[in-house]
């Protein structure tokens, strides 16, 4: 329990944060330490979006990338039979 004595008054709380000498270092090394960890801060951010992004990307290759792959391979057979049936329509119309 905070004593009573101790919130009698807020004038301590009002210098301690408001007065300009006392809190000078305080101010001081709240924006140093700002200064210091936001740019940090940011940093994470953007690196956690990156390994999120690249994780996903890779989570979707395991997931669907043998189908995929089968599907094209699959097209691309269709679509040389179709240009072998296309050659040999020409080659007996030609002959």
């Amino acid at each position: 329990m905070i004593p009573r004595w101790f919130l009698r008054s807020r004038f301590w709380f009002v210098c301690g944060f408001m007065d300009e000498y006392l809190s000078r270092d305080g101010m001081a090394i709240a924006m140093a330490s700002l200064v210091m960890f936001i740019p940090g801060y940011l940093w994470g951010v953007h690196i956690n979006r990156e390994a999120e992004v690249h994780n996903s990307h890779l989570n979707y290759q395991i997931e669907f990338g043998a189908r995929r792959n089968r599907l094209a391979h699959s097209l691309i057979f269709e679509e040389f039979e179709m240009q072998v049936e296309n050659w040999r329509q020409f080659a007996e119309k030609d002959a």
